[in-house]
């Protein structure tokens, strides 16, 4: 489905409903598109075949209920093993809407609104977005409401990834809002494509430590060497830019602080070297989240979790028979001359 007013022209895939080919006209006319695309999409069937859904499709951005995996991760240092593990009703990475159609219906030329049935044994009973192009500004506006059929608790987020590809090291610049602190991932995001030492907390993104023991600025992207990295920003306060000064514009992620207090920073710099990325991807999801980086639901649910136990949201509680929603925002703002 096909959105477009005379500056924005993007299209939303029954997948996952998520936001694809988006481009935006800047007022001296030049065309961008912010988001990353996977440069596997066009790949022979043979090899999609072996892809989940999700990854198949892999770009632009989309929202994950519940976020994060449903695998439980292995090897995480002590204070993040859970006590034990209990069954999890989630099957799939980011959730059951990540991976399967969405009903789509057009309400003008330029917004949208997209919904889907949870499965049976959920305790989601569906998820509702929509999707809004600014008539004033270069802005998408995002709603997304949550319908319970029973109580839960739930680590959820939202996930835009961005591209970088054509970007010189360090050319662009990471701007957060708040002054919260970063948390490294508890383990190698990528066994031994990590740039930053693991299990780091409550250091300042512009002061980590590198694998190699120097210290690094995460806000200048991209990396320069081959690397996989997930860092989590806590209070960002609900709005982080990503500088292309280069291309003479910067996109802004905004969204309700109080819905997501923290913010997932997935820098994909070539580490991944099995297929289909094949070190070909060079990314950066900037992901609001109330969740405990993408460990999934039952880590999130756990009150031993290390974020938890420093007061870091790390889930939404939504009551039965009941919805929880939300606001959020992507701009292209022009800069330079």
């Amino acid at each position: 489905m096909r959105l477009k007013n005379e500056n924005i022209t993007l299209d939303v895939q029954t997948l996952g409903a998520a936001v694809l080919r988006c481009s935006f006209r800047l007022p001296n006319g030049q065309i961008v598109n912010p988001f990353f695309e996977s440069p596997w999409r066009g790949d022979s069937e043979a090899k999609l075949s072996t892809l989940d859904p999700l990854l198949r499709n892999l770009g632009g951005e989309w929202p994950c209920v519940p976020f994060g995996t449903p695998l439980i991760r292995q090897g995480l240092p002590a204070d993040w093993q859970l006590d034990q593990a209990t069954g999890d009703w989630n099957g799939e990475a980011h959730g059951y809407g990540s991976h399967h159609e969405w009903d789509l219906e057009k309400t003008g030329d330029t917004e949208m609104r997209a919904t889907i049935l949870y499965p049976a044994a959920s305790p989601v009973r569906q998820l509702t977005r929509t999707i809004h192009l600014d008539p004033d500004r270069l802005r998408l506006n995002f709603s997304l409401k949550i319908e319970a059929r029973e109580t839960v608790r739930l680590p959820i987020g939202i996930h835009p990834v961005f591209d970088l590809s054509h970007c010189a090291p360090e050319a662009c610049r990471l701007h957060v809002k708040g002054t919260g602190t970063v948390w490294t991932f508890p383990v190698d995001t990528e066994p031994g494509r990590s740039r930053f030492e693991p299990n780091q907390r409550g250091v300042m993104i512009d002061q980590l430590r590198s694998v190699d023991g120097k210290v690094f600025d995460a806000t200048r992207v991209p990396f320069s060497a081959k690397s996989e990295d997930i860092l989590m920003l806590t209070c960002p306060d609900g709005a982080i830019t990503l500088e292309h000064p280069d291309k003479g514009y910067a996109v802004s992620v905004e969204w309700d602080a109080s819905a997501f207090p923290s913010c997932v920073l997935w820098y994909s710099n070539g580490g991944r070297q099995q297929y289909p990325w094949n070190g070909r991807v060079q990314a950066l999801g900037i992901e609001p989240v109330a969740a405990p980086f993408d460990l999934g639901l039952q880590q999130s649910q756990s009150d031993r979790n290390p974020l938890n136990t420093a007061n870091v949201q790390t889930s939404v509680l939504i009551k039965a028979n009941s919805a929880w929603e939300t606001e959020y925002s992507i701009q292209i703002v022009p800069i330079g001359a």
